[in-house]
């Protein structure tokens, strides 16, 4: 059985200030807050607190990047998520491993399946082509069902800054406080 003292993290993956990426650009926060080991308590790592200033901008860069993603055929969206797709496989042990000192999920039959899926289903998704759907056609007209990208999904979780997953799942099942907010903004 792998422990978590087999796959400590090394410097190269965890020594460094992260930052929040907006509109292509790294951008620093002020504040952090403790990202925890759950399997022994120690901070793992720090990460950025964004405020609602930087959540704003982030936003408008989502709002204006995706003017520039819809109007993409799908043969290029394919390909923009298919090289996700190879950028995550490409550190596939990297992001297992991060899932399992993060969250506390098992290496091998959590983390890495986990990543394994989430590789598999960027690749799905980018294959996948909804066709134009024919509602109605008579001599006179043609009524076509045409799916078009509506616009930027937004997720919002609030939970205590100390936490991670597995402490924000705890919380979750024990009814303490988390908000969550799932709508499309236009």
């Amino acid at each position: 059985m792998t422990t978590t003292a087999d796959i400590a993290p090394s410097a190269s993956v965890f020594d460094s200030p992260y930052c929040l990426s907006i509109a292509g650009r790294l951008v620093e926060t002020e504040d952090s807050f403790d990202v925890f080991n759950p399997a022994n308590g120690e901070v793992l790592a720090q990460a950025p607190a964004g405020t609602p200033a930087q959540l704003d901008k982030a936003i408008a860069a989502a709002k204006t990047a995706f003017r520039y993603w819809s109007a993409l055929d799908y043969d290029e969206r394919q390909k923009y998520l298919n090289d996700y797709a190879d950028a995550l496989e490409a550190h596939r042990d990297e992001l297992a491993r991060l899932l399992t000192l993060e969250q506390g999920k098992p290496l091998k039959t959590m983390a890495e399946p986990e990543a394994d899926q989430s590789i598999s289903w960027i690749r799905q998704i980018a294959a996948r082509r909804i066709p134009v759907e024919i509602v109605e056609e008579t001599d006179e007209h043609v009524v076509e069902l045409h799916h078009t990208p509506l616009g930027v999904a937004r997720y919002l979780s609030v939970v205590p800054s100390s936490t991670n997953d597995v402490e924000a799942s705890r919380t979750r099942s024990c009814g303490a406080c988390r908000v969550s907010e799932s709508s499309y903004t236009q």
